[in-house]
């Protein structure tokens, strides 16, 4: 999907929205978010042409695109339609059917875990356009949330971690006593 380049420069993520013109729509939800309003209708936000791109774009830039989901397609496969085809069978996908969306069945694959080769944990890898759709979905959902979260709250969100909250935790010693952090490998660590 070719389009005309700017050239800005930032973070891979805040180059891409202010690529697509959709940087200040996502800080405008925030602050209503943090002003406490409440959202009746955002498939207009979320269904734009400029989201939809912003999604592509995004997922494209991700090393998993290249991998097919239950539908065989990968992300090279939406590259070659038109952008106004590839806005419409989103739009499509999502509101032109009698039954509503529904995603397709998820690829099972297991892989490797990263600190004990010998193990292997289950991957599911959906189909591309839904894929597509999750990601149009995350990045409108994504700023309205954030404004909902408490600044001391690290778990699952972007840009922050476990260890973020650890190195943290000695400058807010009200809040924080003790801090334990547990692995998926079995080893722990204890910030106080």
């Amino acid at each position: 999907m070719p389009i005309e380049r700017k050239k800005i420069v930032s973070t891979e993520d805040l180059r891409h929205a202010e690529y697509y013109d959709m940087q200040g729509v996502f800080d405008d939800l925030y602050a209503r978010s943090k002003a406490g309003e409440q959202f009746t209708d955002l498939l207009s936000i979320t269904l734009s042409k400029n989201n939809v791109l912003l999604a592509y774009r995004n997922i494209k830039s991700n090393t998993g695109s290249n991998t097919a989901g239950t539908d065989k397609l990968t992300i090279k496969d939406i590259g070659k339609m038109p952008v106004d085809e590839v806005v419409e069978k989103v739009k499509f996908i999502v509101t032109g059917s009698k039954y509503e969306y529904r995603p397709k069945p998820v690829r099972r694959k297991d892989i490797p875990k990263p600190h004990d080769p010998t193990a292997l944990r289950p991957l599911g890898i959906p189909c591309i356009w839904d894929r597509l759709i999750q990601q149009y979905v995350k990045q409108v959902m994504e700023p309205i949330c954030e404004a909902k979260f408490s600044e001391n709250s690290f778990g699952f969100r972007s840009n922050r971690s476990v260890e973020n909250r650890a190195s943290t935790a000695n400058k807010t010693p009200l809040q924080t006593k003790i801090l334990v952090c547990v692995h998926s490998r079995g080893t722990s660590r204890i910030a106080r």
